[in-house]
């Protein structure tokens, strides 16, 4: 079955996403089929095939590390889809000895095709990772003195006050604006898992309030 979908991915890659059968493939793997297939897929000339199977890649998890050497070269693929997904794997899957390359990355903040993708993802880094990186550019040049200021205040998110996100997105320096605007929204991802706690709390009030507003705020968000 595994096979026939690669066949099928091949052959006709819209119509194969546009059935879902990049899904069903993505379930394959799950259940144990051969991870090896998807190199091929990976570097295929359809850039529609690309996409897929580094779709499929960014959602193996850690699993995925194995593809870092192809995330790595599709970050310059011509599609931007593929590019976002390679992200993705290269953020997630660059750990133990290949920390480095999530540090490489980075820089891509300051590209204006990929600037919005690298804001995300870093909104999403755990603390101790953000921190790791943050030494990485406090052994660079003067210039990366930035990064290391941005990534150090983003892994204490929780420390910072109102006044100092603030004086970040007002600065004369736009890396540092960006940082300031990541800061803001790794904040309120912060706070909503406030919210979903609460919706656990023994206090009927507190439960149903934070049901109400997570309610609230999936409707806005729908509109």
């Amino acid at each position: 079955m595994g096979y026939k979908l690669i066949d099928e991915l091949k052959s006709n890659p819209l119509k194969c996403g546009e059935e879902g059968k990049t899904y069903e493939l993505l379930q394959m793997y799950f259940s144990g089929f051969p991870l090896n297939t998807l190199y091929p897929l990976l570097s295929h000339e359809d850039s529609i095939v690309r996409r897929g199977a580094i779709w499929i890649v960014s959602e193996l998890g850690i699993e995925g590390q194995k593809f870092l050497d192809d995330a790595l070269k599709l970050i310059y693929d011509e599609d931007g889809h593929t590019r976002s997904y390679a992200f993705d794997v290269i953020v997630a899957c660059s750990e133990g000895d290949r920390l480095d390359e999530f540090f490489k990355i980075i820089p891509f903040l300051e590209n204006e095709t990929t600037k919005f993708i690298i804001m995300r993802l870093l909104s999403n880094v755990p603390d101790d990772k953000l921190r790791r990186a943050s030494e990485y550019f406090g052994e660079k040049n003067s210039y990366n003195k930035l990064h290391k200021e941005g990534l150090l205040l983003l892994s204490e998110i929780r420390k910072l006050s109102y006044e100092q996100i603030l004086s970040m997105v007002d600065s004369s320096e736009s890396l540092t604006r960006k940082y300031g605007m990541i800061a803001i929204q790794k904040l309120v991802c912060v706070l909503e898992q406030f919210v979903y706690k609460s919706m656990e709390s023994t206090d009927p009030d507190i439960s149903e309030f934070s049901k109400i507003e997570c309610l609230v705020k999936k409707r806005m968000s729908e509109i």
